[in-house]
């Protein structure tokens, strides 16, 4: 068998045998045994190490980072709700001692006045005429009482003890055109009626005054009639 030196030495053509060489030199850097073929996979394989090696420590990094993260906004978070529940906590405590100021400062009735609904009434327990019962009530800086509601109606019934009293109502300037003490006309708004049966009646044209009877209905009397009285005026 003729070796390429031979086929060279006899063709004079050195081209295959270069390319024979370099065939040579590249399966020997192939191989196994190739010394720079070993550093090189040597080298590449501690790269892929290192760089193993980096993403799990970058990886460590990040989840102690997002650890640390969440407990400090936790921490944040908690101190914030233990800083709204103090707040909430004063809170409660102004709203309590304003409340209480409020109510050591609310105005009261005097005593012998009752009160009801933001108002303060005496029922006298002498008789006296219409005209001399709003002279009373205005020297304790009130007036004949003023009806405005069912409400209020009530509560004045409940009180009288089926005695008659004088209320604030009276047509004595115009006939039949009742008006209250403070010049509001009677079927003007915001005033009620609860006259009793057939009443008022001007009984023999005499009748100019309200009253509220034991029947806890309205009645028109003179006004010289001599009976109780029911005076209002706000609290004081």
């Amino acid at each position: 068998m003729r070796k390429p030196e031979d086929f060279e030495g006899k063709s004079g053509n050195s081209c295959l045998g270069n390319t024979y060489a370099n065939m040579n030199d590249l399966k020997a850097q192939m191989s196994g045994n190739n010394p720079e073929a070993k550093a090189v996979k040597n080298t590449q394989d501690r790269l892929t190490l290192v760089l193993i090696i980096f993403l799990i420590l970058v990886f460590l990094i990040l989840v102690i980072f997002t650890s640390l993260l969440f407990v400090y906004y936790d921490r944040i978070a908690k101190d914030i709700a233990h800083q709204l529940n103090n707040v909430k906590e004063c809170t409660s405590q102004f709203e309590n001692k304003l409340e209480q100021h409020k109510n050591e400062t609310k105005p009261s009735c005097e005593s012998g006045w009752l009160e009801f609904d933001g108002h303060c009434y005496f029922f006298s327990h002498f008789q006296l005429s219409w005209t001399s019962a709003q002279m009373m009530c205005l020297n304790r800086g009130s007036y004949l009482v003023i009806i405005t509601s069912q409400e209020e109606q009530e509560f004045l019934n409940q009180h009288i003890n089926k005695k008659t009293y004088w209320i604030g109502l009276t047509d004595e300037k115009t006939e039949g055109t009742f008006q209250w003490v403070d010049g509001t006309l009677l079927n003007s708004p915001p005033s009620y009626q609860f006259w009793n049966n057939k009443e008022p009646n001007d009984y023999e044209k005499k009748e100019d005054c309200a009253e509220l009877s034991i029947a806890e209905k309205w009645n028109d009397s003179p006004c010289d009639k001599i009976q109780f009285a029911i005076c209002e005026k706000r609290p004081i």
